[in-house]
């Protein structure tokens, strides 16, 4: 994986003075720590005058943000003013990029233009499926790497933090883990201490979701069978 998403991953330590506060919300902590991960890539890619050259590569290979980052995008471009040059740049490339790729509309023949069997005939085969393919995308969106090694790496270190016994102490049923990053911990956790601790606060976190007939309670469960990772990453 290229260098800088690592050096994006590495801004974001968690600290046990930073876990615990998001032990009290209620919510999944490493949630709740990931949306605000993810605002402030967003921020600092709307900041750069330039992009990593990687990262700018990598734009134009993806061809372009997916959907969720691109409309992150513009939200909070929205909201600072006009996304800056280090965006911009590379997102014109794609379209200079897309509008070369229907230079090859022009290869069509007259027999094609003309002839309506032959023109289905290489429209499916021919020249729409050249475009098509030039117009994948090569990889996938740059922000939705760097998002998941940034979830990955929160992740680990609060299975760090897990091992002081001070701070298992904190972590219960309202601080347990959504399912989908649950189910991660479970693969991920080193010792038998961690692994209990996360357990038991999923077990009494099912066990209250389950009786929560409330209006609350049907929204603290789809939250918790989801996770917002949806809303943050492509997985």
């Amino acid at each position: 994986m290229p260098g800088w998403h690592r050096e994006i991953a590495e801004r974001w330590q968690l600290s046990a003075d930073a876990l615990r506060p998001a032990l009290a919300t209620g919510e999944c902590p490493l949630c709740r720590m990931l949306v605000q991960a993810t605002d402030d890539l967003t921020g600092l890619l709307l900041r750069a005058e330039e992009l990593p050259g990687s990262m700018c590569d990598e734009t134009r290979e993806a061809r372009g943000f997916c959907g969720i980052h691109a409309w992150r995008l513009l939200e909070a471009g929205a909201a600072r003013g006009l996304p800056a040059m280090g965006v911009v740049r590379p997102v014109r490339d794609v379209l200079a990029h897309a509008l070369s790729a229907l230079a090859l509309y022009g290869e069509r023949s007259d027999e094609d233009r003309l002839d309506p069997a032959v023109f289905k005939r290489t429209t499916r085969h021919g020249w729409t499926r050249r475009v098509a393919r030039r117009l994948e995308p090569g990889r996938k969106c740059p922000v939705c790497l760097a998002v998941k090694l940034i979830d990955e790496t929160l992740g680990y270190q609060l299975l760090a933090l897990l091992g002081q016994e001070d701070i298992r102490a904190g972590y219960h049923a309202d601080s347990a883990l959504c399912l989908p990053h649950f189910r991660w911990a479970l693969q991920a956790a080193g010792d038998k201490a961690t692994l209990d601790c996360l357990v038991e606060a999923e077990r009494e976190r099912l066990r209250s979701l389950l009786s929560d007939r409330s209006g609350e309670g049907r929204v603290a469960a789809l939250a918790h069978v989801a996770g917002v990772r949806w809303a943050v990453t492509v997985r």
